[in-house]
């Protein structure tokens, strides 16, 4: 009777020393550990609990309201995008959602005669010399009507017009994701040579319409000079406008033939 409970005992412990064998075997061969989480099922969870926006933008135009042309895209993914670029240089990103810029509504905007959602931020709202950037969004609309960087030259700074300057390249770099630097740089300078000339200035009462237009695809980019304050401005276009601008004297470049 011994003998045979003897017999048994060494076959239990014998299937079990097979049974341990085969799960960690089959474990380790699937890159697991006798914990049941392995470093690369910690990597996994951890990557799809972060989004961030790495895709570019596809950019398309709509008419919204009567003669009202936007982007066909939210306030928000322009951000997602920007800050996506700017955190790959930067290690962090810039910008926050638009529900903490400051904001307010006008009655009309320079392309759009409706009732328009104006938000503003900037790196240090409590520097009254750092540029700000704007957005324009037509009321309860997952579009944008348009973008506009502003750098108050009266009050010039150094530290302000470099934070103008690297707004105003990463909004073309989020734009125009296909710009290498040195483009990136030239279109700029070409922006605010324009925008600070005498040639573009406005007085406070004028409405800033583009002078000089430049477009690609269905981007438009234009510059200014209004109340001492060097402006970027960064629009929607169609054929229909482009054609309209030139006809009413605005001059019309390309990007691609001078990029």
């Amino acid at each position: 009777m011994k003998m045979k409970y003897k017999v048994l005992l060494v076959i239990l412990v014998f299937v079990s020393v097979a049974a341990i064998s085969v799960f960690y075997f089959n474990n380790k061969s699937s890159g697991r550990d006798l914990s049941g989480v392995s470093e690369n099922d910690n990597t996994v969870i951890e990557t799809e609990s972060i989004s961030e926006i790495t895709e570019p933008l596809k950019i398309e135009v709509l008419e919204f309201r009567k003669n009202e042309l936007v982007f066909n895209f939210s306030a928000d993914n322009l951000i997602d995008c920007f800050n996506a670029i700017y955190k790959a240089d930067n290690k962090e990103p810039f910008l926050s959602h638009i529900e903490g810029w400051s904001s307010d509504i006008v009655s009309r905007t320079a392309h759009s005669e409706f009732e328009t959602f104006y938000y503003q931020t900037k790196r240090d709202n409590n520097n009254y010399n750092d540029s700000i950037i704007s957005f324009y969004v037509p009321g309860n609309s997952d579009y944008l009507q348009y973008v506009n960087l502003v750098f108050p030259e009266h009050s010039y700074t150094e530290y302000g017009y470099n934070n103008f300057k690297e707004n105003c390249r990463y909004f073309i770099k989020t734009f125009f994701p296909d710009f290498d630097n040195e483009c990136i740089e030239k279109f700029y300078r070409e922006l605010y040579d324009y925008g600070s000339a005498e040639s573009s200035y406005f007085s406070n009462g004028e409405i800033p319409y583009p002078k000089q237009l430049y477009v690609k695809d269905n981007i438009g980019l234009y510059s200014y000079c209004k109340g001492g304050t060097v402006c970027i401005t960064i629009i929607p276009v169609n054929k229909e406008y482009t054609q309209k601008q030139f006809s009413s004297g605005t001059k019309v470049i390309y990007i691609d033939e001078i990029i």
